[in-house]
């Protein structure tokens, strides 16, 4: 259904992977964890959120009008994209689950994105969920034209093909990713959690600081025995070594 479109595989040089980079590297944030669409949504706050939205947006129906002659408005039931807003947007999901999907994408990433499949004649005959972590709005000789990528090709689809749900923006053309803008307060939340669940983890007993003396040169394979001195988060309630004095003593007080 794709053929008709204009294809670049992202082998050729003349194709610019910058975006394509931006999505396929985790996002770090300032607390040092990654924030993507399964962390994020990890957050039980930000799934109740974006989860109970979505579920809302998507039970007000799409219904497809016409203005009749008197100036009153009635079900425009002939028409081709009647039955794909209303009932059945594809044979893959029903018209709920598209709405909730591209709700919810819009929610996380600022864009919810639709291909509009349509026939020689210009008819609608299926709506498919684009991925907005590789769709994206670009001009191209002032023409305004949305780019996705499918099995490592793109595919460059006109903008009246397209169904898409912004949220706010800076240029009109694209919804600023919440992942992106709010990437430290959530990486917050994240490591919050994490680190919850790391310390009870490990029964939920306090770190101990053990001391060597200066004499001891081997300290790194003591490290490595009992794991210690990892900057990693899962390993932040374990012990700590000083080389000072052989000797454990409770960080806590």
């Amino acid at each position: 259904m794709f053929d008709w479109l204009k294809k670049r595989s992202i082998e050729n040089p003349a194709v610019p992977l910058s975006q394509a980079y931006e999505y396929l590297v985790d996002n770090p944030s300032s607390s040092g964890v990654s924030v993507n669409r399964k962390t994020v949504l990890g957050n039980p706050a930000v799934f109740r959120a974006v989860n109970l939205i979505s579920q809302s947006v998507a039970k007000i129906p799409l219904v497809v009008y016409r203005r009749a002659d008197n100036d009153s408005r009635e079900r425009a039931t002939a028409h081709p994209a009647f039955k794909l807003l209303l009932k059945q947007p594809s044979e893959l999901y029903h018209s709920y689950t598209f709405k909730m999907t591209l709700q919810a994408h819009a929610l996380l990433f600022g864009n919810g994105y639709a291909y509009v499949v349509r026939e020689d004649t210009g008819k609608p005959t299926e709506l498919l969920v684009l991925d907005p972590e590789v769709t994206y709005a670009d001009m191209i000789d002032g023409r305004l034209v949305y780019r996705t990528m499918m099995n490592n090709v793109e595919f460059r689809i006109p903008f009246p093909d397209v169904i898409h749900i912004k949220g706010l923006s800076h240029d009109a053309l694209t919804g600023y990713s919440v992942m992106d803008v709010m990437k430290d307060a959530l990486g917050l939340g994240i490591s919050l959690q994490q680190y919850g669940s790391t310390f009870f983890k490990n029964n939920a007993k306090p770190s101990v600081v053990i001391e060597l003396p200066p004499n001891v040169r081997d300290a790194g394979t003591l490290q490595k025995y009992l794991g210690v001195n990892s900057p990693r988060l899962e390993q932040c309630t374990q012990a700590s070594l000083a080389d000072v004095w052989i000797k454990a003593s409770d960080t806590w007080w």
